[in-house]
């Protein structure tokens, strides 16, 4: 049995187990024993995945590259693109909202 199998063993054991506490009124406990490490991510990728650091300039910088998709989606006449960048700026703009101005 490889490591997938072994894992989709386990989560259907883990399955099992939780629809038959739930019959039960019990509350599900996971077992200590369950392999965590092959669900997160090794640690020479965590640079990768380091928290995010607040830009200086704010979300100007994503709101200028957005609005030039938007006008390049446009002139392109490509509806999918112009729905793509329209909402990015619009979350973006939102974004710079809040950090001016608050929630």
């Amino acid at each position: 049995m490889n490591k997938i199998q072994e894992l989709e063993l386990m989560l259907d054991n883990m399955d099992k187990e939780l629809m038959e506490a739930n019959k039960n009124g019990i509350p599900f406990e996971v077992d200590k024993e369950f392999p965590l490490k092959w669900l997160s991510r090794p640690k020479e990728y965590t640079q990768f995945y380091a928290p995010k650091k607040q830009n200086p300039m704010g979300y100007y910088p994503k709101i200028e590259y957005w609005s030039d998709q938007l006008v390049q989606a446009v002139k392109n006449r490509n509806i999918k693109e112009i729905d793509r960048a329209h909402n990015r700026l619009n979350h973006f703009i939102n974004q710079q909202w809040k950090l001016e101005f608050g929630q």
